[in-house]
C-alpha cells in the first residue's frame, strides 16, 4: 500500500511536471511565434510605408514632368513670337540700310552740284 501511495504520488508529480513542461513549451512556442509575428508585422509595415512613399514620389515626378512639358510648350510659343519679331527687325534693318545708302548717294550728288556751281576760287 505504501508502494501504491508512493507510485500514485510519483505519477502525480510526473503528471504535474509534465503539465508544467507542456506549459513551458507552450509559452516558449507562443513567445517565439509572437516574435516571428512581430518581425513579420514590422517588415510588412515597413514595406507598405516604402511602397506608399515610392508611389507618392512617382506621382510627384509625374506632376513635375507634366509641369516641365507645359513650360517647354510655353517657351516654344514665346520663341516663335520672338523669332517673328526678329525677322521683322531684320527687314527693317535692310530697309534702313538701303535708305541710308540712297541718302548718302543723294548727299554726294548734292555736294557735287554745290561744287560745280561754285568755282574753286570763289567760296
Amino acid at each position: 500500500m505504501l508502494i501504491a501511495i508512493f507510485q500514485e504520488k510519483k505519477s502525480m508529480d510526473e503528471s504535474a511536471a509534465g503539465s508544467i513542461a507542456e506549459w513551458v513549451k507552450l509559452i516558449g512556442a507562443t513567445g517565439i511565434g509572437g516574435l516571428v509575428m512581430a518581425f513579420f508585422a514590422k517588415f510588412a509595415f515597413r514595406k507598405m510605408i516604402e511602397e506608399g512613399t515610392a508611389a507618392q514620389r512617382a506621382g510627384g515626378e509625374t506632376d513635375i514632368i507634366e509641369q516641365l512639358r507645359a513650360e517647354v510648350d510655353r517657351m516654344g510659343r514665346i520663341n516663335d513670337t520672338l523669332s517673328g519679331k526678329v525677322a521683322e527687325l531684320q527687314e527693317q534693318i535692310i530697309k534702313l540700310r538701303s535708305e541710308n545708302a540712297e541718302l548718302k548717294a543723294e548727299i554726294q550728288a548734292l555736294n557735287y552740284q554745290i561744287k560745280s556751281l561754285n568755282p574753286v576760287g570763289k567760296q
